[in-house]
């Protein structure tokens, strides 16, 4: 009898290892692992019987020869059931080479007839039947008690399926319902997380007061109302208290409760009424400072007292001459009586010194006046430069166009530009622009349209770094100008202005030919006129860029 293993019919390799309740035949035991053939191949050179997990690794399909088959009394195969084992190179019993192998259908039916027990027979399973049931026996949901199984709520421990029932009862990990609030979850999770949080569960008041058994969910409406809970004064006198003795903290003990004045009829918290206020309240009764005969008065009322108060000690009158004596209200004129000769010498010694006092004071008021007179002077000849280099520039200004008057550029559009708002213009790269319209000597009745362009920011070569100008010219029908015509040249000039003296004035000119000239286009460019630099570089003698604003003149001519 086969010796009998713990497995299944499931097993990859080998045949099949079970306790068989009868001794099979010979010819069902694989050769090779000596077991009952899994899907028994039969030797085509000695007939003996091989596993096909034995003798295959993998597989290759092979033609074999028909006349083969029919010697052995083998019925023609299929192609798919003719196999060539190539990993053995002769037959593991004969030896013949090459070794050559078909499937035996009519051994696997009778070996899957055959009788076993149960793996699990050792462990008291009764079970007997064919090798084609113990599948079924053991991997059916109600199969083999004794099989060994894992717990369904995966909580990772395994024993022998009859022991399931009892093990559901325990399981740590089995679904069970909230007593309190009815949610379903794990055992072990219901005890102890959710039994923490349960909105439902049962507890004590945690200050032990006569209710009990408070859900959770209820506790902070409870703690609300609870007499025995402690609670902050809500006058905020940071004292706390149980709630049962609050209402007679608040009447009776509180320092911030709300109280009144009994002599003003002003409100506020009891410290302050009893405390600070009766300190300065001006209706609550004192008596005299001096303790004079007059009853208590309110508060208001001690100064108004004071100045007719007969014991109150008060300064001689003469006193802003020298007497230093303080003597009671009611003594003052007596005082003045018995005193009388050493108030007039005080009072001749204190004229004296006024009289020096006054003389002194005259010299230092002087002395102020010609300071603020020195101070007006500078300032007064400040304005007169400011006002004397407004004058100067103006004048350079009318020089130069008087000099325009009179030199060969008579005849020619003359222009003074100011271009405001400079560093932003660079910054925005944007372009002035102007229009002139000349006489065109070649043509009757027509008149060419230029038009001015000084980009601040510089163009090409000059980007950001130079001023550039361009010039674009072109025909214009039945457009007089205002200059005569007199050469097919036109010839212009550009001039930096110095904003503070008349001199280093920066002239850049050029010209160009009106003949050939019809529809507009660019027929002057210089990216690189004057540098940036040279124009924000200020001298002693010499500034283009002031206030953020350039001049330049703009001259045309024909030649």
């Amino acid at each position: 009898m086969a010796k009998m293993v713990e497995g299944t019919a499931a097993a990859s390799r080998g045949g099949y290892d079970y306790q068989l309740v009868e001794t099979p035949p010979d010819m069902y035991l694989c050769k090779i692992c000596h077991h009952l053939s899994r899907e028994p191949y039969l030797s085509v050179c000695c007939g003996h019987t091989f596993c096909k997990t034995c003798i295959e690794e993998p597989p290759a399909p092979a033609k074999l020869s028909p006349a083969l088959f029919a010697g052995l009394g083998i019925k023609k195969l299929k192609p798919a059931e003719r196999f060539h084992f190539e990993n053995i190179t002769a037959c593991p019993m004969c030896r013949t080479k090459p070794f050559l192998a078909c499937p035996n259908k009519q051994n696997e039916r009778a070996i899957k007839s055959l009788h076993i027990y149960c793996t699990y027979k050792e462990k008291g399973c009764e079970w007997q039947g064919e090798v084609n049931d113990i599948d079924k026996h053991l991997q059916n949901s109600t199969g083999c008690k004794f099989e060994s199984v894992s717990c369904s709520n995966q909580c990772g421990k395994e024993f022998e399926r009859r022991h399931l029932p009892d093990h559901a009862q325990a399981c740590p990990q089995r679904k069970v319902d909230c007593q309190y609030c009815s949610i379903t979850g794990e055992h072990q999770f219901i005890e102890s997380e959710h039994k923490e949080t349960c909105p439902k569960f049962p507890l004590p008041c945690p200050n032990n007061c006569s209710v009990i058994d408070i859900s959770r969910e209820d506790m902070e409406n409870h703690r609300n109302t609870c007499p025995l809970e402690d609670v902050e004064c809500p006058n905020h006198c940071s004292t706390v208290l149980q709630r049962q003795n609050l209402i007679s903290h608040v009447e009776t003990e509180c320092p911030r409760r709300e109280s009144e004045c009994q002599y003003y009829h002003i409100k506020g918290e009891y410290q302050f009424t009893e405390g600070d206020h009766k300190e300065e309240c001006p209706k609550f009764p004192l008596q005299c400072p001096n303790a004079c005969e007059e009853s208590s008065m309110p508060r208001e009322k001690i100064n108004e007292h004071k100045e007719v108060c007969p014991l109150e000690m008060v300064h001689c009158e003469y006193n802003n001459v020298g007497c230093e004596a303080k003597v009671m209200r009611k003594d003052q004129k007596l005082h003045e009586k018995e005193k009388m000769e050493d108030h007039l010498l005080l009072t001749k010694s204190k004229l004296d010194s006024v009289n020096q006092v006054n003389t002194e004071a005259m010299v230092k008021l002087e002395a102020q006046f010609d300071a603020k007179i020195s101070k007006l002077e500078a300032q007064l000849e400040q304005k007169t430069q400011f006002i004397n280099d407004m004058l100067f520039n103006n004048l350079f200004w009318a020089k130069e166009l008087e000099v325009s008057k009179t030199n060969k550029w008579d005849e020619s559009p003359l222009q003074i530009v100011k271009l405001i708002n400079y560093t932003e213009m660079i910054k925005e790269g944007t372009e002035w622009t102007t229009n002139y319209y000349f006489d065109n000597p070649t043509s009757y009745n027509a008149a060419v349209h230029v038009e001015f362009h000084l980009v601040p920011a510089g163009r090409g070569v000059g980007k950001n770094i130079h001023l550039s100008i361009y010039i674009c010219a072109g025909k214009k029908i039945n457009k007089r100008s205002s200059t005569k015509s007199s050469g097919n040249n036109l010839r212009f000039e550009l001039k930096l202005l110095n904003q503070i003296s008349d001199s280093s004035h920066r002239s850049v000119s050029g010209s160009f030919n009106l003949r050939y000239i019809s529809l507009m286009k660019e027929v002057y460019r210089n990216d690189t006129l004057i540098s940036n630099e040279a124009i924000f570089n200020a001298t002693s003698t010499c500034q283009y860029h002031r206030n953020d604003s350039v001049f330049f003149l703009v001259k045309f001519v024909h030649i």
